[in-house]
């Protein structure tokens, strides 16, 4: 299953893990009042499946800030890593800042357990290309989800760069999106990541679907200074089974600290060439 802004890295990072497809109606609504009881078990990935969300938000740096908006489409898919048959999970992210557009990919490579159907990252490869490899497997989503889950994880690559991410569930909510209703799990997460990004946010997470249906994240990095905050709510997903990307994002959805701080960076790529 949005790290993730530095534009690029930033926006991809807080991008939504989605199914694609045609828009298909969500879990129920958990109808009329009370707390919603959302499923606990994610479901087993499966190659096809895809979700896509529409995209909203605000780059901020020293020179101004300028509206954001597009859609984040999200695609699993069959890869060989290391000689390894593994689950491949391509990003695409279509922006407009302000009057530029901005196109990026990222994509994550990780297993699942089929018993446990715990999800674990093996590396990920960024907008140019080049992959970072984690020095050993580490669980990027739990199999399991309830009230009481919380993770506080470390994320070290091969190259020397590492990031921290903490999540946890705060409650449950019955979400109303384009692509119907949905019982979701809301996590809180942040991410602080060795290059100085900080990233935070709040996901809304459905284990029957698989993967987040809505996401609010930011993040901001020094040096010099840019701030981007983005909104991802599911538009669209298929009927294949999917995984919670949102609760521990893969590097691609709102935490998906990869795809965010690589936004990030081409939007300031962007702004530094043409602000006289």
């Amino acid at each position: 299953m949005k790290h993730r802004i530095k534009l690029s890295a930033l926006a991809l990072c807080v991008v939504l893990v989605g199914c694609g497809g045609g828009g298909g109606g969500g879990n129920g609504g958990g109808g009329g009042g009370g707390t919603p009881t959302p499923a606990t078990q994610l479901r087993l990935y499966k190659s096809g499946d895809t979700m896509t969300y529409a995209v909203t938000g605000t780059y901020q740096d020293t020179n101004g800030a300028y509206p954001v908006k597009g859609s984040a489409t999200l695609t699993l898919g069959n890869a060989t890593f290391n000689g390894q048959s593994v689950i491949s999970e391509t990003t695409v992210l279509s922006l407009t800042v302000q009057d530029h557009s901005l196109n990026i990919t990222g994509i994550a490579y990780f297993t699942q357990d089929p018993v446990t159907h715990d999800v674990y990252e093996l590396a990920y490869t960024d907008s140019k290309g080049v992959t970072h490899t984690d020095v050993a497997p580490t669980l990027l989503t739990p199999g399991t989800i309830n009230a009481t889950t919380s993770l506080n994880d470390t994320f070290n690559y091969t190259d020397g760069t590492w990031k921290i991410r903490t999540s946890s569930v705060v409650g449950a909510e019955t979400v109303q999106t384009p692509a119907g209703s949905f019982n979701c799990w809301k996590v809180n997460q942040s991410e602080k990541d060795s290059d100085g990004t900080s990233i935070s946010g709040t996901d809304w997470t459905d284990p029957n679907v698989g993967g987040d249906v809505r996401e609010i994240g930011e993040g901001t990095q020094t040096n010099p200074y840019s701030y981007l905050s983005l909104t991802e709510v599911l538009s669209a997903y298929n009927t294949r089974s999917w995984r919670n990307v949102g609760f521990l994002p893969p590097p691609c959805g709102i935490l998906n600290g990869h795809i965010m701080r690589e936004l990030m960076k081409q939007i300031k790529a962007h702004r530094t060439s043409t602000i006289p």
